[in-house]
């Protein structure tokens, strides 16, 4: 696996257009790419509430990129915790407006 460290003000679009994975702790671009309603790039978010090394946060993502990979691959949201892993797919649709009876 390789690491590339991005210092651009647009990574979404980078990694879009090089198929990469986006690895983050910060929440902010989940809400970005659900905001896109585009189906790339996947975001594996680090969320541990504790400080990680960068050797554990490997740790962690090597242990569970073989069950991943697929949702990755198509396009997902996937969150990792301590205790739980969650997949969301992209694209992230906005709620279904309830509509009133008349």
């Amino acid at each position: 696996m390789s690491v590339i460290t991005i210092c651009s003000t647009r990574p979404t679009l980078f990694a879009q257009q090089d198929a990469f994975v986006l690895v983050s702790e910060d929440t902010d671009f989940g809400e970005l790419l659900a905001r896109q309603c585009t189906v790339a790039p996947s975001l594996v978010l680090l969320r541990t509430y504790e400080p990680m090394t960068p050797d554990e946060q490997a740790a962690v993502l090597l242990a569970n990129l073989p069950r991943l990979h697929d949702d990755l691959d198509q396009g997902a949201i996937v969150v990792i915790e301590r205790s739980r892993l969650r997949v969301r797919r992209l694209p992230v649709l906005p709620p279904i407006p309830e509509q009133r009876e008349q």
